[in-house]
């Protein structure tokens, strides 16, 4: 870049000495010399104030371009793609090992055990003078933690039509009402016995059976499905359990199960042993040999070793 004046133009020899028109006329070149030289450089310091991109001084920003284009080089591309593909890995391994933890290695739930039976008695039958009704004879039950007489009920329970193209089922149970009294009845085809209820007998009812072709239920199968324990309360036949199904399959049934007795119906001292069977990768059975009830259970299967 040139000055606007690169020089002074001289005082001629020829003139006499200290002439203020003459010396004027050098200064103001001088002045616009100042004004041009003093504007170049403020717009340079910017120029590099700009460059220097919010760093101290330029040798920082200039070691800053020069990481930069480190970065670009093929190797350190290589190596930063390695390193992120590593990181990749290692964050998938974690959300799946997190995974496996939070499903399989451990897992839990809450099940119920129902301990509810027919001491001797309660069988069925159907009536012979009632419409489609069933007989109730007298026993002694246990349910809710106690042993219960039941009297003789005729005609206590009517099995339902059926209008139905296939066949259906429905329960005859026994139920406690409000005043402490048992109750025989029969569900709805097709329904399950209330959680109160105790079954008795499964009734069979044809497609079409209804009370103007069938009304004694000749044609209607009764099975029995009492859970029989005559020894009760000293000895069990069939010690009352649940099947619990895991929620995710394990490798095999090498497995700990914590229980944890949330409630029950009944004394404490008829709680006798809650214990875990027949482990599977699938699901477990939780068992018990006293004489409660209804015990609500939650368990904690453990498996770290997955």
């Amino acid at each position: 870049m040139s000055l606007p004046h690169a020089n002074i133009t001289p005082i001629p020899d020829t003139q006499p000495d200290a002439v203020p028109s003459l010396w004027n006329a050098r200064y103001s070149e001088i002045d616009e010399n100042f004004v041009n030289h003093e504007g170049r450089v403020a717009a340079t310091e910017a120029e590099v104030s700009a460059a220097r991109g919010g760093k101290a001084n330029l040798d920082a920003r200039f070691d800053e371009l020069e990481g930069n284009v480190e970065g670009l080089n093929p190797d350190m591309q290589n190596m930063m793609n390695a390193v992120l593909m590593q990181a990749v890995d290692l964050a998938g391994l974690g959300n799946k090992e997190l995974a496996k933890t939070l499903k399989q290695r451990l897992q839990t739930g809450q099940a119920t055990v129902f301990n509810r039976g027919v001491v001797n008695g309660c069988t069925v039958s159907k009536s012979s003078n009632a419409t489609r009704n069933l007989n109730l004879a007298s026993g002694s039950t246990f349910m809710h933690g106690r042993i219960l007489p039941a009297a003789e009920a005729l005609n206590s329970a009517a099995v339902p039509a059926n209008s139905g193209s296939v066949g259906a089922d429905c329960y005859s149970y026994l139920w406690i009402d409000g005043s402490g009294a048992i109750q025989h009845d029969c569900t709805a085809l097709g329904a399950v016995v209330p959680s109160g209820g105790l079954a008795l007998y499964r009734i069979t009812v044809p497609a079409g059976n209804n009370e103007q072709n069938d009304p004694y239920l000749a044609n209607c199968t009764l099975t029995d499905v009492r859970r029989v324990e005559s020894g009760y309360p000293m000895i069990f036949l069939n010690a009352p359990f649940i099947y619990v199904p895991l929620p995710y399959d394990v490798l095999d049934g090498d497995y700990n199960v914590d229980l944890d007795v949330e409630s029950f119906e009944g004394s404490g001292f008829q709680m006798g042993y809650v214990y875990v069977a027949d482990r599977l990768r699938n699901g477990f059975k939780i068992c018990m040999n006293g004489t409660a009830d209804t015990i609500l259970v939650r368990w904690t299967m453990k498996k770290l070793s997955l």
